[in-house]
């Protein structure tokens, strides 16, 4: 678990699976991050115990909730995918949580307790808040990749 003062993040577990339901079939989720398909509860239970919420070595995704009233509102962590070298900080919110420095604040407690020094990011170039956000964090856009079929731009907080 982690935390900062607005937020705790925390390991997902089954009874999470309404919430990554909403969470991953949310509009602007599909538009900027993917179609996860993720189109029942069940697929979302499946998802929490073999997909990137699986904890290994320092990676995998934590539900992000608020402190004040314990709602979960989004998921942030580290993910190691195939097309990247070193992991990658990946978060989603809710859109009732935009705006409020939820994101920055979460991925700061997961940069925080990284034991990697260097960590790449993706961004679609049209997700320009996102993009905000890894700026404010210290990240440099590197170059374009390809990942899943989508342009990204890649984005690095380290030596690169």
């Amino acid at each position: 678990m982690l935390a900062s003062s607005r937020l705790i993040l925390r390991t997902a577990t089954a009874e999470d699976a309404p919430f990554i339901y909403q969470l991953y079939n949310e509009p602007s989720f599909k538009e900027h991050i993917a179609d996860k398909n993720i189109h029942s509860l069940d697929a979302a239970k499946q998802y929490l115990c073999d997909g990137p919420f699986a904890k290994a070595a320092g990676l995998g995704l934590f539900v992000v909730e608020t402190k004040a009233d314990s709602k979960a509102i989004g998921v942030c962590g580290l993910i190691q995918r195939d097309e990247l070298p070193r992991p990658d900080l990946g978060y989603a919110l809710l859109p009732d949580a935009w705006g409020c420095g939820y994101a920055f604040e979460a991925a700061k407690c997961v940069i925080d307790s990284a034991n990697d020094s260097e960590i790449l990011a993706i961004c679609r170039p049209s997700n320009t808040k996102s993009a905000a956000v890894l700026t404010r964090l210290g990240f440099k856009v590197l170059r374009p990749i390809t990942v899943a079929n989508v342009t990204n731009d890649l984005y690095s907080l380290g030596t690169d």
